[in-house]
């Protein structure tokens, strides 16, 4: 028998008596337990929410470090070059957008109070000093010195939409359950998951919304120049007004922006997820044998519209706790560390003990005639361009003669020579658009312009955009004792495999040249900028370079006394006008290689040069560390420059891209190093520190190469130097082993020199030079007439 049945009468006492005690308790007690549980569940859902959010916070920093860690390996060039090799987009700046998207390094983790002090103490590999915690939050991850904007920008995106998507999986769990209940009645393991996605968002959109930004962002860190600029190739013009209003639409609202495309991007995310997740292994087999006809693949998503609300519902919500201003208290954010400039030491050179001096050569033959000027005929078979027509040729004033430039010596040691002066080229770009102006102002412009470059340190300015350079600009350089590095553009629509093309293009560089040649200011012609870079295609950039390297022999030919400078793309497009000079024996004395750079990958193209067996000298006609903020920008200004000064003796100097923000590219506002005549950050007073610092202690010289240099000039630049000249020579072809200098350079030129270039020298040390000497003519035999 059971109890019941045994004690019929259990349930009714005890009901019984349950009913007097609830009628004679007091009534308090029952309106006590309500608010005290109440009170209980919010304290519950307080310390749920707390835990979840420093959980979020450690989360959201150790996937920041993970990231950056990843990254540089995942962006490696020997993986990301193949395959933008294989993409029709520019490679150059692609590979340079891969590059910066690595270009960052973790450092460890910083802990907010003492504890973090002895955790850097304990594991100093592992954790940084408390002072690195950013924000108001209890830790932060650390990131290196030396990362780059868009590096910086994608680590915290994936970190952002990594964390949101986590926590949407963790709502989606959550509301499986809830179906039609309010938020409210949500009860359990279910109000727990649904708390911690909240927290995970609220904790994402915190950051996001604190942290201040605009349009001009995407623009600095390259986004929005890379993709509408040189994927899309919109026109400069075109370009500028997207961008003006892109920022009149989005600026306002841009962390609303921001954090709604990062909430789309985590939603596709876990769509994408769960849709993988419902198909089934024996459907998926099924579906790839019998694609046209795969039964039983379930692609039937439930209807879970009740759950999709509360997920909306909580979103918001966790949006509207992230905007509430008592976070700010509780906001982390990641520590990037900022580069530390640091002056750049001389190293105190060695003596020079003088040595007899022994001429060896190496190399071709015989004495190089100088071309006459022809032009090639041939059928048309595109229309040819519009002729070059000098408006008129340049006469100098009384007293100014034109400037006489050398690019002397060979063999991977050489210097320039300005006027009979070793120099360093130290260059600014100047891309500005001031031909429309009435001359006057654009006068005073100009004047205000190169004064400050001349105070900088500058000696020479680079340019692009042929209308801009003319009389009125060059005066203006000579007045400030600027040479000039004066452009030709080169048309790449152009078909130059077509000879009446390349007769007309020749033309009218050649009247060009005629027209300038004269002006004291004009240094160097600049013929063509990146023009490799946009032919794209490898018969067009043949053709090109076979019509530019006869181009250059032509204007060499035509022009000795002025150098022709090539600037492309880094190094990458240089071998298409190496290749039709390596049959000739080499490019003509005088040529210039010039490579713009805006990567760290300078290093590697400066330690390979060697390598290319090319023997032409290097100015960096560009460059810039692009990818950092301005905080960053003069430190990366200098690291770049201990790059390029780590050989002095093959590159002849820099140009920095650019001086003003005022310009015609998108890039002019990122690199631009002044704006209405004022430095933007440090980077204008970094390259005067650098162009202004001593190219030697005092009491000592560092010699120039004088190889290629005539007689009485390198006598004089001896003696200028403060050396000791004791001794010149002269040697006919005819006494050397290998004749290749008489050759290149001619008769009464330096040869060989000692000390040799780039020899740190005291003052007073002595030199010795070797001249090329006209070989014999032989006497008529006496006793016998010329008529005989």
């Amino acid at each position: 028998m059971s109890a019941t049945s045994s004690y019929p009468d259990v349930r009714g006492r005890v009901g019984a008596v349950s009913a007097v005690v609830s009628a004679t308790a007091p009534s308090a007690s029952v309106a006590m337990s309500r608010p005290t549980r109440a009170l209980a569940s919010v304290a519950s859902f307080l310390g749920l929410a707390v835990l979840s959010w420093c959980a979020a916070v450690v989360a959201h920093e150790l996937l920041v470090l993970s990231i950056a860690a990843a990254l540089p390996g995942l962006l490696t060039p020997a993986f990301v070059e193949p395959i933008i090799g294989a993409l029709p987009v520019n490679y150059v700046y692609a590979t340079a957008m891969a590059r910066f998207a690595g270009q960052i390094e973790p450092a460890g983790i910083a802990v907010a109070g003492d504890v973090g002090d002895y955790l850097a103490t304990a594991l100093p590999g592992l954790f940084q000093n408390a002072g690195y915690v950013s924000g108001t939050g209890p830790l932060s991850a650390v990131i290196a010195p030396g990362s780059s904007l868009l590096a910086r920008a994608v680590v915290a995106a994936i970190a952002n939409v990594a964390l949101l998507a986590l926590g949407l999986v963790f709502m989606t769990r959550a509301t499986r359950s809830v179906g039609t209940r309010s938020l409210a009645r949500v009860r359990g393991s279910a109000a727990a998951l649904l708390v911690g996605g909240g927290t995970m968002v609220a904790e994402v959109a915190a950051r996001i919304l604190r942290d201040f930004g605009s349009t001009r962002d995407l623009e600095t860190i390259g986004i929005l120049p890379f993709v509408f600029h040189q994927l899309l190739r919109l026109p400069t013009e075109t370009y500028d007004r997207f961008t003006q209003r892109l920022g009149m639409m989005l600026d306002p609202a841009y962390q609303i922006a921001i954090l709604g495309t990062a909430l789309v991007a985590a939603f596709v995310i876990v769509c994408a997820i769960q849709l993988l997740a419902r198909i089934r292994v024996r459907d998926l087999r099924r579906a790839l044998r019998a694609p046209f006809a795969a039964r039983g693949w379930q692609t039937e998503v439930p209807d879970s519209a009740p759950g999709r609300r509360r997920i909306f519902d909580t979103v918001l919500i966790a949006v509207l706790v992230a905007a509430m201003p008592v976070l700010d208290i509780a906001t982390p954010a990641t520590r990037f560390l900022d580069w530390i400039g640091e002056p750049i030491a001389d190293v105190e050179p060695a003596a020079v003990e003088p040595e007899e001096i022994a001429v060896e050569m190496t190399a071709v033959v015989a004495i190089e005639i100088i071309p006459s000027l022809t032009i090639e005929s041939g059928p048309a078979t595109v229309a040819p361009p519009t002729p070059f027509v000098p408006s008129r040729r340049y006469v100098p004033p009384p007293g100014l003669r034109p400037s006489i430039v050398t690019v002397a010596g060979q063999g991977l040691r050489y210097s320039y020579i300005v006027n009979g002066e070793p120099t360093m080229f130290k260059g600014m770009g100047y891309n500005v658009t001031h031909a429309t102006l009435p001359r006057e102002e654009r006068t005073v412009r100009m004047r205000e312009d190169f004064a400050a470059m001349r105070e900088a340190g500058v000696n020479t300015i680079v340019g692009w955009r042929t209308p801009e350079w003319d009389e009125t600009l060059l005066d203006v350089a000579q007045a400030a004792g600027l040479g000039v590095v004066i452009p030709w553009d080169f048309d790449e629509k152009l078909d130059y495999a077509d000879r009446a093309v390349r007769n007309r293009v020749k033309s009218d560089v050649l009247a060009w040249v005629t027209r300038y040649r004269r002006h004291p200011a004009v240094h160097v012609w600049g013929l063509g900028n990146e023009t490799l870079l946009h032919l794209r295609q490898t018969a067009r950039a043949r053709a090109f370079g076979e019509f530019y390297t006869d181009l250059v022999d032509t204007v060499r030919a035509f022009d000795p006394d002025h150098p022709v400078m090539a600037r492309e793309a880094e190094d990458v497009y240089i071998r298409w006008i190496q290749e039709p000079w390596r049959a000739r024996g080499g490019p003509p004395a005088g040529f210039i290689v010039g490579m713009n750079f805006y990567t760290f990958r300078m290093r590697e193209a400066i330690e390979e040069w060697p390598k290319r067996a090319f023997d032409a000298p290097i100015v960096v006609s560009e460059f810039a560390p692009a990818g950092f903020g301005r905080v960053d920008r003069p430190t990366g200004y200098r690291r770049m420059w201990s790059m390029i000064r780590s050989r002095p003796e093959m590159i002849l100097g820099v140009a920095p891209y650019v001086w003003s923000v005022d310009g015609p590219e998108p890039s002019d506002r990122i690199f631009g190093l002044t704006e209405n005549g004022k430095a933007i950050d440090g980077s204008l007073g970094a390259m005067k520190e650098l162009y202004r610092a001593p190219a030697a202690p005092d009491g000592w010289v560092t010699v120039p190469s004088l190889t290629g240099v005539r007689a009485p000039d390198a006598e004089k630049i001896v003696e200028d130097l403060g050396l000791k000249l004791v001794g010149v020579i002269h040697q006919r072809a005819s006494d050397l082993a290998d004749a290749s200098q008489v050759r290149r350079f001619g008769i009464g030129r330096v040869i060989h020199q000692q000390p040799a270039a780039g020899t740190k020298a005291r003052l007073g040390t002595e030199a010795r030079l070797a001249i090329s000497a006209a070989p014999l003519v032989a006497a008529w035999p006496v006793g016998r007439s010329r008529e005989d």
